[in-house]
């Protein structure tokens, strides 16, 4: 529910989950020194209230000689860049900053995002013959594992995953992000470290199918598939890597990971719950794939025995799901509106929606900017941006001219 808050110029209600991570900020700090003894946080996909591991993934008979940090759950136990979300939570902080342009508000929350990015600045020490990084041991999201330990040399399985795609795009905005930020936000030490570890990052890992260079999971991974996402495109959500706000304010190529959507059934065949197709779709500028999808998702029916109709049926974990129709919104904003993720902070306003489609909205873009927009009868109607200093950085991705 989260992802729509800060469009729908809901902050306060948004910083509820900034609150719940700073929460654990202690905790996470003192657990990252006492297990790994260097700095920074990390999050796992699922925890407690109070950040801890959760009791079943961590196994309450774990075998012999495991170690104390590791889960005993080989769907979850090394993700921290992926589902994990420590460089999402990261870039929740920073999103916050973006739409709103509160500098209070960040540098309250702005140690979640340091120490995010500095336990993976120490955790990996790796490095290629060129010097960058090598994220090891790691997987990806829950479908590509890195399964069990060695507990006799304390090493991970041999066929582990080496530099995960989300991993890699998550940690790769959330650095341009921080670097980005006003001076005096960071100390000098920070930016300096912050640029050596931008410029060691590995590129998003790639292979060249029938002379094309399409995304892959990783650098290194076993291909038995565990479960049904799709990690390339954790490249367009969360991490923007590639979106059609970024392809009208930055000219960014999107032809890999609209290829990737387009070519795996899993970016489209499920649209329920936690699939993240509907999103991706709607990012990418894919209007007639984000459309149906959203028809698709609007016309659920709600879930038997419950009074509130935004409750939806069991999709995959639980009951009622509140992935469902989050989702949706989310990716109906994105039709209406994305960032430009760049230096003016543009509001790119329909990259993925139908011009057949009338329709009236107010929307909150960065840098505080109210959006007011009426269309109709495939004409603009009406336009209004407050502050008005900001519309000259309002652009119009389609069936605007």
């Amino acid at each position: 529910p989260y992802g729509a808050m800060l469009p729908a110029g809901d902050v306060d209600t948004f910083e509820t989950i900034l609150k719940y991570y700073d929460n654990m900020l202690p905790f996470s700090k003192g657990r990252t020194l006492a297990y790994f003894n260097h700095t920074g946080l990390f999050h796992i996909e699922t925890e407690t209230i109070f950040g801890a591991y959760g009791q079943v993934d961590y196994g309450c008979s774990r075998p012999a000689g495991f170690p104390v940090w590791l889960e005993n759950n080989d769907y979850i136990h090394l993700d921290f860049g992926g589902d994990g979300g420590t460089p999402e939570i990261a870039l929740a902080v920073l999103d916050a900053y973006m739409y709103t342009n509160n500098l209070t508000l960040l540098k309250r929350y702005l140690p979640l995002v340091t120490e995010a990015a500095d336990f993976f600045l120490h955790h990996y020490p790796n490095r290629t013959a060129d010097g960058n990084y090598v994220f090891w041991p790691t997987q990806v999201l829950e479908t590509y594992w890195c399964p069990g330990w060695n507990v006799t040399s304390n090493q991970p399985s041999a066929d582990c995953v080496v530099d995960d795609l989300p991993t890699i795009a998550g940690l790769y905005t959330l650095l341009e992000k921080l670097l980005t930020l006003p001076s005096g936000v960071l100390t000098p030490v920070q930016v300096t470290a912050y640029e050596t570890f931008y410029k060691q990052l590995p590129p998003l890992p790639t292979a060249v199918i029938d002379g094309q260079t399409v995304l892959k999971p990783a650098q290194k991974y076993n291909p038995a598939r565990k479960n049904s996402e799709t990690p390339e495109l954790y490249s367009v959500h969360p991490y923007r890597r590639f979106t059609m706000g970024k392809a009208v304010a930055q000219a960014v190529n999107l032809s890999m990971a609209v290829e990737k959507f387009k070519a795996d059934s899993y970016a489209y065949a499920a649209n329920s719950g936690w699939n993240q197709g509907i999103m991706d779709a709607a990012l990418l500028g894919l209007t007639k794939a984000a459309q149906a999808m959203v028809v698709e998702r609007a016309s659920t029916g709600p879930a038997s025995g419950y009074r509130f109709q935004g409750f939806m049926p069991h999709m995959q974990d639980y009951e009622p799901s509140a992935d469902h129709l989050a989702n949706m919104m989310t990716a109906v904003q994105a039709m209406l509106m994305q960032p430009g993720d760049d230096a003016d902070n543009t509001i790119v306003l329909f990259p993925a929606w139908p011009c057949e489609w009338d329709v009236n909205f107010r929307l909150q873009g960065p840098m505080a900017t109210t959006v007011d927009v009426s269309y109709a009868g495939g004409q603009l109607v009406s336009l209004a941006v407050v502050p008005s200093s900001r519309r000259a950085f309002v652009k119009f991705a389609n069936c605007v001219n």
